[in-house]
Order: C-alpha cells, then sequence, then structure tokens
C-alpha cells in the first residue's frame, strides 16, 4: 500500500476523476501528482494550492486523512513521530524542574 501524500489524498477524495473534478483540472495533471520528479511528476505530494479544497472534501466524505498525511511524505512523518517521542521523553515528569 502507497502511503504517499498523493495517493492517500486521492484515496480520501473518491480516486483520480473526484480529485479532478473537485478541483477543476485535467486527469492527467492530477494523476502526475502521483510521478516521480525524473518522470514530471510531484513525487507523490499534493500541491500546496489544493490542500484546503482535498482536507474539506475528506472531511464531507468522513475520511480519516490527516493533514500531516496530507502534507508530508511518510518519510517526514517518521521523522515527526520520532521527533514527538524524543521531545515527550525529554518533557517527562522525572526531568521537568531538573535544571541542575
Amino acid at each position: 500500500m502507497n502511503n504517499e501524500p498523493a495517493f492517500l489524498a486521492l484515496k480520501a477524495v473518491g480516486g483520480l476523476s473526484a480529485t479532478a473534478r473537485l478541483l477543476n483540472k485535467d486527469t492527467s495533471t492530477v494523476f502526475r501528482w502521483r510521478l516521480s520528479k525524473g518522470k514530471g511528476g510531484a513525487g507523490g505530494r499534493v500541491p500546496p494550492k489544493n490542500f484546503f479544497p482535498i482536507w474539506c472534501e475528506a472531511i464531507i466524505r468522513g475520511s480519516d486523512l490527516s493533514l500531516e498525511e496530507l502534507v508530508f511524505t511518510a518519510e517526514e512523518r517518521a521523522a515527526i513521530a520520532e521527533l514527538r517521542q524524543r521531545t515527550r521523553s525529554l518533557a517527562s515528569p522525572e526531568t521537568i524542574g531538573d535544571e541542575t
């Protein structure tokens, strides 16, 4: 299963054709989001100007698409999760107030 933003966005909004209709774009334009940059695509990313309408449609459809999934790649989300985990351990009750 693909976890890149473009794939997840298309899934949340009902597929390629539904996304293209929502954004008033040609299906080939939306299709290119999933192509690598080397092949003239967006490298699996959704162009930022499309975040808001896709997010709204995902909410309307009851999708569990998160903003992080819409914006960040799988690798970036993993790095964010690691950063959150490290930050939580730094801010644990044992370390709060321990400024020695």
